[in-house]
């Protein structure tokens, strides 16, 4: 599904594809190496007039790994009850528009109304 522009808010959890992201202007706080691969769920963290600050999600602890609280989730019940967690040298600063393109590549699911979202009183400070 799509995503207007009004919807792109701190909080939001997307499906999204990284290479659609990267070949489109983003910038990673990572090494190339490091950098999630294939389609990927990412909270977005900060919102500004033009651009997105994302972080990608993982389901399994590791090095430098940092689990999402799971308070103040709504949206799915995989988003609800999983384990979630970020890790703080990977961040994606990404524009709105290629936001959008790239949840419509990753062929992103949630329905207006029900997305999968984390109280911004419960987003990790970055």
């Amino acid at each position: 599904m799509s995503y207007a522009e009004k919807e792109l808010a701190p909080g939001l959890v997307m499906h999204l594809c990284p290479r659609t992201m990267l070949g489109k202007g983003a910038k990673v706080t990572c090494a190339p190496q490091f950098m999630v691969q294939g389609f990927h769920f990412f909270l977005v963290l900060d919102v500004g007039a033009k651009r997105c600050r994302l972080a990608p999600l993982y389901s399994e602890p590791g090095h430098g790994r940092v689990a999402i609280s799971t308070q103040g989730r709504t949206g799915h019940p995989l988003w609800l009850n999983g384990t979630f967690h970020y890790h703080v040298e990977q961040l994606w600063d990404v524009s709105k528009p290629v936001v959008r393109q790239a949840a419509k590549a990753a062929h992103d699911q949630s329905q207006p109304g029900v997305r999968n979202l984390l109280d911004p009183a419960f987003i990790p400070a970055v």
